[in-house]
């Protein structure tokens, strides 16, 4: 009689975790943890310019690390499996900086190229020192 109620448990488990999944559009879709792990991280823009550029303008919530102190051998402070998206005036020094941080173990991290293609996409943009407009 208990092998009956555990096996009607297991598959009561599995009709609703199938549902789920369905719901959520299945294993494939790209919101799905099931792909994408425990959580969805957003990405981290970084800007690898100097400080005089960073102070005339940059994005909104970006992280500024200038390619300098990367090439001298420091490293931004973050988990190494982090999303980043590294941008500069042109994309170059964000292509070094993406070689730079691959190098070092980080793994999710992309050249998102120029800052003004960046601004034509309508990106926010803030001017000053501090990361955020807000």
């Amino acid at each position: 009689m208990t092998q009956k109620y555990i096996f009607f448990g297991v598959a009561g488990v599995a009709i609703i975790l199938s549902v789920f999944l369905f719901w959520k559009g299945g294993p494939n879709n790209e919101n799905s943890s099931a792909v994408k792990g425990a959580s969805i991280v957003a990405e981290t823009y970084m800007d690898v310019r100097t400080d005089q550029e960073w102070a005339a303008g940059h994005l909104d919530g970006a992280v500024h690390f200038d390619l300098v102190k990367m090439q001298q051998g420091l490293l931004p402070d973050l988990p190494k499996n982090t999303p980043i998206a590294l941008y500069c005036r042109s994309g170059h020094r964000a292509g070094e900086a993406l070689a730079i941080l691959q190098q070092n173990g980080f793994t999710a991290v992309r050249n998102a190229g120029a800052f003004s293609d960046l601004q034509s996409q309508g990106k926010k943009i803030c001017i000053g020192d501090l990361a955020s407009c807000n």
